[in-house]
């Protein structure tokens, strides 16, 4: 009877909605079988709920006797080996929702994407310097680039960026999901269709003068731009074009760039450090500490030349000492 009480006491609720193809121009996708999940506070994992299949409209509808109060439900779809989700809804306050659903063309090629931008900002860090690399990839297809990295090796990896020559202290800066793995930075997300901002930083060692560097386009891109901020570090190269100075957040940088480069060019350039890193100790204090004992350096040979110079004799004991010869 307890049960029957229980059972009477909760919301039945209706989910409806429609599943597109986004890459199809939102075309409908008939006969897809369409899960209903659900996820509380306590679970870590979302439970099943129940499965239907779309008809010929790409509609879908679930029927739930009971919902659970405390739950957020949404419905998934697996489409070319990837999990699409739809947003979550909170039914125990509402009979009927309706949800959208959409899936993509998926694919494992890169090949046509594309960078928008790659900025490289350049530090002098007195003896090494630090690079950040800034790629603004676009996805023009709307397709899918799907998770494809497995067991932690870069063959299955879906970026590959190569790192410069004495790369250290790589740290990512757009996200989890940027690692490096020996001399590569790896990208390891989903691209869906748009553009993406992938940024990581690292340091080379530059104890002398100058440093040669080349740094891989993996993509075309439509602008390369180096960024040196301050003006201790000049760059010669005959692929980029000098473009004077330019302002980042009040801080001023000289500027380097090219234009329309094919994917997988090298970019090949010469650093020559003409003043003091930003960072690197002043010499003032040395001058000055030199510049003092240099001083008290004289001082004291001039004292030590008094002390042991001969005394003259007077003119009192040179008429005397005359006078008695006489």
């Amino acid at each position: 009877m307890f049960a029957l009480l229980a059972c009477s006491s909760m919301r039945a609720a209706t989910v409806t909605g429609v599943l597109i193809n986004a890459t199809r121009d939102s075309s409908v996708v008939p006969a897809a079988t369409i899960h209903l999940l659900a996820m509380t506070a306590q679970s870590n994992f979302p439970a099943f709920i129940a499965a239907t299949t779309t008809n010929n409209r790409g509609e879908f509808r679930f029927n739930i006797a009971g919902v659970e109060s405390s739950a957020t439900y949404f419905a998934a779809v697996d489409h070319e080996e990837v999990r699409y989700f739809s947003e979550g809804v909170d039914l125990s306050a509402k009979g009927a929702v309706d949800i959208s659903l959409a899936v993509y063309d998926s694919t494992h090629s890169t090949a046509d994407v594309h960078a928008l931008m790659h900025h490289l900002i350049i530090e002098d860090l007195g003896d090494r310097v630090k690079f950040r690399e800034i790629r603004v990839l676009h996805n023009p297809k709307g397709k899918t680039i799907t998770h494809a990295f497995v067991d932690e090796q870069m063959g299955a990896a879906l970026f590959q960026f190569l790192l410069p020559a004495g790369a250290i202290n790589f740290a990512s800066q757009s996200g989890s999901e940027l690692t490096q793995h020996l001399n590569y930075a790896l990208d390891r997300g989903v691209f869906l269709p748009g553009s993406k901002t992938v940024s990581y930083a690292y340091e080379i060692a530059m104890p002398q003068k100058s440093l040669d560097v080349a740094i891989h386009a993996t993509h075309a891109a439509q602008t390369v731009d180096l960024f040196i901020r301050g003006d201790n570090l000049v760059i010669e190269s005959q692929q980029l074009i000098d473009k004077g100075m330019f302002d980042i957040r009040g801080a001023l940088h000289h500027r380097y760039g090219a234009a329309d480069i094919d994917a997988g060019a090298t970019i090949r350039f010469r650093m020559q450090r003409v003043g003091r890193a930003s960072n690197a100790p002043s010499p003032a204090p040395a001058i000055i500490v030199t510049s003092v004992f240099l001083v008290l350096a004289t001082a004291v040979s001039i004292l030590r030349r008094k002390k042991t110079a001969p005394r003259e004799p007077s003119a009192g004991r040179q008429q005397s000492k005359s006078r008695t010869k006489k």
